[in-house]
């Protein structure tokens, strides 16, 4: 048992700091060429290779992006950048193949990728809208302005019955029928709503708030708010995960603790103690682990990466990252299970700071009951499956018709 510790603690490591520029703000991984994008809010977009770590292009030109969604039905990017504009990019050449014109794109909100019809949601923060993007054809379907609220911040998916949820920082969650691409209900929510998360299993949206010490749960059935808990202290942005396996929702708080809800009891059941303050909080379904990024006030200028065993709920180990602003969202190449951490920090004077982002690399073994599954949904079912683009880490793929009838298996 003695060694069996051991390897659990060092099997993760700090295994490189890339140097990209000012402010990135946002990690995406393409499976398919496997390769990262790295979104420098001044003006381009860093290529990273996934294999060795080592920058190998840049896309330039995209004064102020801020937001990436990957669609891995037609492998591209797509980039809010500007004030107004998105940029669609091939996965394969990392060439700008088309610009398609929105509103108001600047801001903080976020854009989500639906593979159900093959659309992209961008929150427009500043114009207080949706912007829907056609996947298939690379056109804007429609600015939904009619029920979001002010401030479109952060989106997620409602999965079994095909809704959007948009958080709203005037006070309120719009649900976005993703069929219809109009709104269906608006939830009012306590003050500064911020960050959010799903659980498929049972059909929950759970919504934090920045300066509010409440969680708000929703069911996605009726669209109401079935319960409140009280985490002791205001949410961090972004500061919320959803652990698939273990049916955990992870809340990162502005005290110096991480929350654990049950996900079928809506009950606190733990409560995990960090030694500074608790930002982003990931989970990792191929090794079942969290990561919580987090500053020590007694150790300047630099964020720690503490991480979780989500089996037992213990924290296992903390990875120094020696550099500050670790307060981005974390990206998963599931292919070499590395996790990748964007840094975006300012001098004492405000002025952004040449930035990194930092690899932690997981050394373990990934059992069989770890596998990560990669659901493909095509609506209308109209499609030829000897031509589906796929991941190359997916080994084993099989294809049902609606009647349940298996039309193709391949092990490749």
């Amino acid at each position: 048992m003695y060694f069996f510790i051991i390897f659990s603690i060092f099997a993760q490591y700090l295994e490189a700091q890339i140097v990209v520029g000012k402010n990135p703000c946002e990690v995406c991984y393409n499976p398919i060429n496997h390769k990262l994008y790295v979104s420098i809010a001044e003006a381009s977009i860093i290529i990273v290779d996934g294999f060795n770590n080592e920058i190998t292009d840049s896309i330039i030109g995209l004064f102020n992006n801020h937001s990436l969604a990957y669609n891995f039905l037609n492998n591209k990017l797509y980039c809010a950048y500007g004030s107004d504009s998105i940029a669609v990019i091939d996965g394969a050449t990392n060439q700008i193949i088309k610009r398609i014109r929105s509103a108001n794109t600047t801001g903080l909100g976020r854009s989500l990728y639906n593979p159900i019809n093959n659309k992209i949601y961008f929150a427009n923060h500043n114009s207080n809208n949706v912007s829907v993007i056609d996947g298939e054809r690379d056109s804007l379907i429609k600015i939904i302005e009619e029920g979001i609220g002010e401030g479109p911040i952060h989106l997620c998916l409602s999965e079994h019955n095909n809704k959007i949820y948009c958080v709203n920082w005037g006070g309120n969650v719009s649900v976005i029928s993703s069929d219809l691409d109009s709104v269906i209900n608006v939830i009012s929510v306590a003050p500064c709503p911020h960050s959010m998360c799903y659980n498929l299993r049972d059909k929950k949206v759970y919504v934090g708030h920045l300066y509010n010490p409440v969680v708000e749960i929703i069911c996605t059935e009726g669209d109401t708010i079935i319960t409140t808990i009280n985490v002791g202290s205001d949410i961090v942005p972004f500061g919320m995960c959803y652990d698939s396996i273990h049916n955990k929702i992870y809340i990162s708080t502005g005290a110096n603790y991480v929350v654990v809800i049950d996900g079928e009891t809506n009950n606190i059941i733990d409560v995990i103690y960090f030694y500074g303050w608790p930002w982003i909080v990931f989970f990792n379904p191929l090794n079942k682990k969290i990561y919580v990024s987090y500053e020590n006030p007694w150790i300047p200028e630099s964020s720690f990466v503490g991480i979780i065993d989500g089996s037992t709920g213990r924290k296992i180990d903390s990875i120094s990252l020696y550099r500050r602003g670790a307060y981005y969202p974390f990206c998963l190449n599931p292919q070499e299970n590395r996790v990748y951490i964007p840094h975006a920090w300012c001098d004492a004077s405000g002025n952004p700071m040449d930035s990194v982002i930092s690899i932690i690399k997981d050394n373990s073994e990934i059992s069989e009951s770890s596998t990560c599954f990669f659901e493909i949904k095509y609506f209308p079912n109209s499609f030829d499956p000897e031509y589906i683009i796929l991941p190359f880490w997916i080994e084993n793929i099989e294809i049902f018709e609606i009647s349940g009838k298996l039309i193709k298996k391949e092990r490749r």
